[in-house]
């Protein structure tokens, strides 16, 4: 989608461009960092939390993990893109 398209027809659609501004510069600094820090939490190992009480066995539960871990890093690439879309689109005005 255009990124245009998210303030086309809208009343107050300057405003809006300008409040996404510092969210998408936020996302463009701290992408980086964020998938570093789930990439890490993907290659580490957990332990076990000692509550007391019986858990039930997950055969599967690290392949869970890792995927939910892959789904996420795709959202924030997606996020990134995005971000870089507005900024390409912005910054010329």
């Amino acid at each position: 989608m255009l990124i245009a398209w998210q303030y086309l027809d809208k009343k107050a659609a300057a405003v809006e461009a300008l409040k996404d501004y510092s969210s998408m510069q936020y996302i463009i600094e701290h992408s980086d960092e964020d998938i570093y820090e789930i990439e890490t939490c993907m290659t580490s190992p957990h332990s076990a939390k000692n509550t007391g009480v019986p858990g039930k066995h997950n055969p599967k539960s690290g392949e869970e993990r890792l995927a939910a871990c892959l789904d996420e890093i795709d959202v924030l690439k997606e996020r990134y893109r995005r971000a870089l879309e507005y900024m390409e689109w912005f910054k010329p005005a």
